[in-house]
């Protein structure tokens, strides 16, 4: 019951707020690829403070979030209202050549009852790139995060407290172009440190044993058949390091592992237009306890322009995810979703999402299935300030016995921006 009130208030929300908005519909896309999200808007969208060669685009966001199962449980739920405060602030070069770009944000998330459950994260990052001739450049980056693990998750420690972790990242990347044929290099590496929780009998429990290091190296080349049409093939190689041995189970879960893939960048008359590709993927772990994850892999990535105000997405992706479920060497995830855009008015957009998750783990009997679906409406008041309202669904079904939940969360998001 009180899931269906919390649909049928937003719904009415949503109408009310469509009724306020003064602009009558009107769009014109500068690109036929340009989706309805990413069309620049020059009466709406911010324009940066200049500061010599640069553009600082300061901003903050506020969101009133109610949310029914806050501890992601099968039953005796507990709901909550949630407030979280978001300042951000990004630097982008503004140069004929090369690129830099600096940010840095934080969240800090309030609980009204539960106090226990909040939390502050944050990021912090650079990416540039550097112009070696037309067709040639050079990229990099670097992150630094703290993040926090959902309550949702099957690795959550159930401590008193959500286990907070931090990750460091750093990437690279070559591009160059010979004619019709194209060439891809790409370094990751992300290095993960979980922190200790305190469990609600008092005992401390240990999340040394999951902190690790990720070394991801790819090769891609391309050819194009004609404009708007390249096949590629790449080669993906992981490297997964535990900084500890053994984990706490007496197990080692380092690992290395490939996957090949093959596709097509395709573009249909600049209307329909995305990634598809097919490939097999393998992960081999240290441990004999371990199972080898191996199978195929795939990834779809397209966009439908139907109107220039209307936007349709659809993708899939299955890839191999780390676990630390006991018995379990890592999980295969499938997932499939969809979305859709729909510019009203000239400063009003509404989207709905529905996707489903399926969550494989190998060497244990586990399966999870995740639906999620959503309803979101965007009314852009002025350039300064926005609003969303969004209304989020998500469902799990399990074969593991109290790992079942099923979730409901809306939110309104109030954005300030320069």
């Amino acid at each position: 019951m009180r899931s269906l009130t919390m649909i049928r208030n937003s719904i009415l929300a949503g109408a009310a707020f469509a009724a306020l908005v003064p602009f009558a519909a009107y769009a014109q896309t500068d690109s036929r690829t340009t989706t309805v999200m990413d069309r620049p808007r020059e009466e709406l969208d911010a324009q940066g403070i200049r500061q010599g060669s640069f553009l600082i685009f300061p901003s903050i966001e506020a969101k009133i979030e109610t949310d029914d199962n806050i501890f992601a449980t099968t039953n005796s739920t507990i709901s909550d209202n949630i407030l979280t405060v978001s300042p951000s602030v990004r630097t982008d070069s503004n140069w004929n050549s090369h690129f830099l770009s600096v940010k840095a944000g934080t969240d800090v998330v309030n609980y009204h009852h539960y106090n226990a459950e909040d939390y502050s994260d944050y990021s912090l990052g650079a990416n540039g790139r550097v112009d070696i001739q037309r067709d040639m450049n050079v990229t990099g980056g670097v992150t630094r995060e703290k993040r926090h693990e959902d309550r949702s998750s099957p690795d959550d420690a159930d401590g008193k407290e959500p286990t907070a972790y931090t990750i460091n990242g750093l990437d690279a990347g070559f591009f160059n172009k010979w004619n019709r044929v194209t060439l891809n290099a790409d370094f990751g590496m992300r290095q993960s440190d979980y922190r200790d929780v305190e469990t609600s009998a008092g005992a401390v429990t240990n999340n040394d044993d999951r902190d690790r290091n990720e070394f991801k190296y790819s090769v891609r080349g391309g050819y194009e058949i004609q404009p708007e049409y390249e096949a590629f093939a790449q080669l993906i190689y992981t490297n997964v390091d535990y900084r500890e041995v053994l984990d706490d189970a007496g197990v080692n879960r380092d690992s290395k592992g490939y996957e090949v893939r093959g596709g097509a960048r395709l573009d249909f008359t600049g209307l329909v237009f995305g990634d598809v590709f097919v490939g097999y993927l393998s992960r081999d772990y240290d441990d004999a306890a371990l199972k080898t994850v191996d199978g195929i892999a795939a990834g779809i990535d397209m966009t439908w322009n139907v109107t220039p105000l209307t936007t349709l997405k659809g993708g899939l992706t299955r890839e191999v995810s780390e676990s630390t479920q006991t018995g379990t060497s890592g999980l295969f995830s499938t997932t499939v979703n969809a979305s859709v855009d729909h510019e009203l008015l000239r400063n009003l957009i509404l989207s709905g999402k529905l996707g489903a998750t399926k969550d494989e783990y190998e060497g244990i009997t586990r399966e999870d299935d995740t639906i999620r679906a959503g309803l979101a409406g965007k009314y852009m008041m002025n350039r300064n300030l926005y609003f969303t309202l969004q209304y989020d669904y998500v469902s799990k079904d399990s074969n593991v016995v109290d790992a079942d939940y099923t979730k409901n969360t809306v939110f309104l998001r109030i954005r300030a921006q320069m």
